[in-house]
C-alpha cells in the first residue's frame, strides 16, 4: 500500500488527483441527467479520454462501478477502482471496507494470479490490478512500475539499446502509458476459451464425419 503525504508531493497536484476529481465531476453531470438513455448518449460523446473506438465492455465495466459507488477513470484502460474517502470513513473499518469494496469490484479473489497497486490519500483510494514486469534491467532482472507511478509520480527503467535502437532506426524506450499498459495487461480468457472451444467442435465434428462416411462405405459393400 502506498500512502501519499500532501506535504511531501513534489508537485502542486497529482495528474492522478485530477483525473478523479474530473470523472466525479462528468458522473455528477450525467446523474443530472433525466433518463438513462440520456446519460449512455453523453457518456459516449463527452469521454474525457479519446480512444478512438466505443468499447462496449469497458462502458459495461464503468456502469457497474457507478452503481457500486466506484469511480473509474477514462485515461486508464486498465481495470482499476477508486473509491472515495469523507471524514467518517477515514479509519481502519473505512478503509478496509473501501479496500474490500474495490477487490470484489475487481475480482481478485477469482483471480490470485493477479497483482495489486494501491494508494491511498486523504481523498481516495485507487486500486489497480499488476499483471507484468513492463521491461528487464542491464542484468535480464524483471522491472516493475512503482507504485507511485499510477499516481504520475513516474520513474522509468533506462532500457540497454541493441540494433537497429543502436543506429536510431528505432525507439525502444518506453512512454509512460506504455509502461503502464504492459503492467497491467491481462489476457482476455473468454475468448481464448471460445476459441479453444471450436477447434474442439471442429475436431469432433471432422471425427463424426469420418465415421459416418467409414460406416456408409461398410453399408455399401455389405
Amino acid at each position: 500500500m502506498h500512502v501519499l503525504a500532501s506535504a511531501k508531493i513534489p508537485v502542486a497536484r497529482l495528474p492522478l488527483d485530477l483525473m478523479i476529481s474530473n470523472a466525479c465531476a462528468f458522473n455528477r453531470k450525467n446523474e443530472r441527467k433525466t433518463s438513462a438513455q440520456n446519460a449512455t448518449d453523453a457518456m459516449i460523446q463527452n469521454k474525457m479520454a479519446s480512444s478512438g473506438k466505443f468499447d462496449e465492455k469497458r462502458e459495461a465495466m464503468v456502469k457497474e462501478a457507478i452503481e457500486q459507488g466506484l469511480v473509474m477513470i477514462p485515461e486508464y484502460k486498465f481495470e482499476h477502482a477508486v473509491y472515495m474517502i469523507t471524514e467518517s470513513k477515514l479509519s481502519e473499518e473505512g478503509l478496509t471496507f473501501g479496500y474490500n469494496k474495490c477487490a470484489g469490484f475487481l475480482r481478485l479473489k477469482q483471480r490470485p494470479d493477479v497483482g495489486v497497486t494501491v494508494i491511498v490519500s486523504p481523498k481516495w483510494m485507487f486500486v489497480g490490478v499488476l499483471t507484468n514486469a513492463y521491461t528487464t534491467n542491464s542484468n535480464g532482472c524483471p522491472v516493475f512500475l512503482d507504485g507511485f507511478s499510477f499516481s504520475g509520480l513516474v520513474s522509468l527503467q533506462v532500457v540497454e539499446k541493441t540494433w537497429p535502437a543502436t543506429a536510431g532506426l528505432e525507439d525502444n524506450e518506453f512512454t509512460v502509458m506504455e509502461a503502464i499498459q504492459k503492467s497491467t495487461f491481462i489476457e482476455s480468457v473468454t475468448e481464448a476459451g471460445d476459441d479453444l472451444i471450436s477447434d474442439v467442435d471442429v475436431e469432433l465434428g471432422g471425427s463424426a464425419s469420418a465415421s459416418k462416411h467409414g460406416q456408409s462405405r461398410r453399408s455399401e459393400r455389405d
